[in-house]
């Protein structure tokens, strides 16, 4: 991908240097790829996200390890020259089998909003005039918490709520 330039629409999830007991937490960098108003990836620093080996669970006929990863950070993506702000919070669950290597199946739920340098969310995209897509794209417009869960958060944002499976294999 480096020699031709393209860029991936998928990025893999970051995995301790060693092997982890279940339910062993911890952090590492999460890279997220919503694809929306040209945003290649949201690149979030590994204090945003925390990952947790969680259980084992078969998943197309292999056994796998189910890491489930919560995050929610800023990072800052430059959109038609100009620094932005995005908010990113949700969480991604993620199928490796481990005798093999593979990433089985990732499963991310998250939201994104864009924000000013003081974290407070905005309601227009680069260039104003709201978030932007393609051809019959509504953005979501619901209530964020960017803290998580149901409280606290910003209501009726204009945000974008990604909900994505990415099977790697079957």
């Amino acid at each position: 991908m480096r020699r031709t330039g393209q860029k991936p629409v998928l990025y893999l999830p970051v995995f301790p240097g060693a092997p982890v007991k279940l339910n062993t937490t911890w952090t590492a960098p999460i890279h997220l790829a919503p694809m929306y108003q040209g945003i290649e990836s949201i690149d979030l620093p590994g204090d945003s996200a925390k990952h947790t080996l969680t259980s084992f669970e078969w998943q197309d006929g292999v056994p796998t390890a189910k890491i489930t990863t919560t995050f929610n950070g800023t990072a800052q993506v430059i959109l038609q020259g100009t620094p932005t702000l995005y908010k990113a919070n949700g969480t991604r669950t993620s199928y490796f089998d481990w005798r093999s290597g593979r990433l089985i199946k990732m499963i991310d739920d998250y939201t994104i909003v864009q924000t000013d340098s003081g974290g407070n969310v905005t309601l227009s995209g680069p260039g104003g005039g709201g978030p932007s897509g393609p051809p019959g794209y509504t953005p979501y417009r619901g209530p964020y918490s960017p803290g998580g869960g149901g409280s606290g958060g910003v209501g009726d944002s204009t945000a974008m709520k990604v909900l994505s499976t990415t099977q790697l294999t079957g």
